[in-house]
């Protein structure tokens, strides 16, 4: 076959994906040189799958935040019977000698002395019972006794009352309206501290 030039063009020369030969295939022969068809030497390369973004390959797996969990004035699991709880309508301590603790709360405070022997003394006040139980040792340390009243000037008339009565104070009636309640204390025979005290509204 000869060029528009008129001069004779050399055969292409291949290598032979099956030989792996170089080898003549003329143009447009169905068969090349080392007499492989020339569809079977086409091999296919088989197609890559698609690469995630570089910035998609260094990101965490993506995790599922859990909703904020629902705070109620009542937890859900408290049976209807429970959640009519408003207050503490009990409290029992041990003290060394709980009938001189009966008497001392009974005349500093009012309370009325519902039944009483020799290992202890309960008491009542406005639908709050006080138990005293004998122990070797007192329950006294860091636990204080606290009596709410409905205004400031209680605080005081009470303060008045009992140092006049000759109970010793602990301390003297502290706090007003910017510090958000007002209190005095006094000490039991055990050394447990009873307070008085009236918190303001906010």
């Amino acid at each position: 076959m000869r060029s528009a030039r008129g001069c004779a063009r050399a055969p292409r020369r291949r290598m032979c994906p099956w030989t792996r030969s170089s080898t003549s295939c003329e143009p447009g022969s169905p068969r090349a040189s080392c007499g492989r068809s020339r569809s079977n030497s086409q091999t296919t390369t088989p197609a890559r799958p698609p690469s995630r973004p570089h910035s998609a390959r260094l990101q965490p797996p993506r995790r599922e935040i859990p909703a904020p969990i629902q705070r109620c004035a009542t937890p859900p699991w408290v049976a209807p019977a429970m959640r009519k709880m408003r207050a503490i309508g009990q409290l029992a301590l041990l003290s060394t000698n709980p009938a001189r603790c009966g008497d001392f709360y009974e005349q500093a405070f009012g309370f009325n002395v519902r039944a009483s022997d020799g290992d202890g003394v309960d008491l009542e006040l406005g639908g709050f019972e006080l138990s005293f139980r004998r122990g070797e040792r007192a329950t006294r340390d860091g636990i204080q006794i606290g009596f709410r009243v409905e205004t400031a000037a209680e605080v005081d008339a009470w303060s008045q009352e009992l140092a006049q009565r000759g109970f010793a104070l602990v301390a003297p009636p502290s706090g007003d309206r910017w510090e958000g309640s007002r209190s005095f204390r006094v000490a039991d025979p055990d050394g447990r501290q009873v307070a008085i005290f009236y918190d303001y509204p906010k």
